[in-house]
């Protein structure tokens, strides 16, 4: 940094600044039945799975549970905001790293039921 750049801030490539912290939001978990009827009623999935290989750069069919929970309540902001439900990610994830979700057998979980 030149002298005078005291307003200049460090970061990376993506943008990234270093200070980036989850708000914690009071949360109540959602039933499996409730979370298939927001994809029943507004099947928003062409728009979730675009986010998801936005993310999924390498294609290895895995995004991380946070960033699903993050896709899904930016998806369906008002039936989803104040909900947990990593609870119905489980039998997705991987069992070596649970927190991997196989995103493309979660897909079809809730495209079976929701149709």
């Amino acid at each position: 940094m030149q002298n005078g750049d005291e307003n200049d801030v460090a970061k990376d490539p993506a943008g990234y600044l270093g200070n980036f912290h989850r708000i914690k939001q009071p949360t109540e978990p959602i039933s499996e039945l409730d979370f298939i009827n927001v994809f029943s009623e507004d099947n928003k999935m062409q728009k979730i799975m675009n986010l998801i290989r936005f993310i999924d750069k390498d294609k290895n069919g895995f995004i991380t549970t946070s960033e699903m929970t993050d896709i899904l309540k930016e998806t369906y902001p008002a039936k989803l905001k104040d909900k947990e439900f990593k609870h119905l990610y489980k039998p997705f994830c991987s069992i070596q790293n649970p927190i991997l979700l196989d995103y493309k057998r979660f897909r079809e979980f809730i495209l079976h039921y929701a149709t």
